[in-house]
């Protein structure tokens, strides 16, 4: 149970760390920031696509959709950059 908490809390600071990235690539329109936020949402998406089980699926659909929607934004943030 512990375990499946401290992986609540990093996803979450992971999550924290994709939404500010997308945040300063929509304002400075940075490719390389845009470029580093979809590292980190791809990872985030990856890690939660090995880490879900039974017990824990609510929280990693929820964290899945809302990290779906922030690379989402990245690439549109990349694609209006170039």
């Amino acid at each position: 149970m512990n375990k499946q908490r401290n992986l609540k809390i990093v996803n979450i600071i992971f999550l924290l760390i994709l939404t500010v990235l997308a945040i300063i690539a929509f304002v400075s329109k940075d490719i390389n920031s845009i470029i580093f936020g979809l590292i980190v949402g791809f990872f985030l998406q990856f890690e939660l696509f090995l880490t879900s089980n039974e017990d824990n699926l609510k929280m990693n659909r929820q964290l899945f959709i809302a990290t779906w929607g922030l690379t989402l934004a990245l690439l549109s943030n990349l694609f209006r950059a170039i």
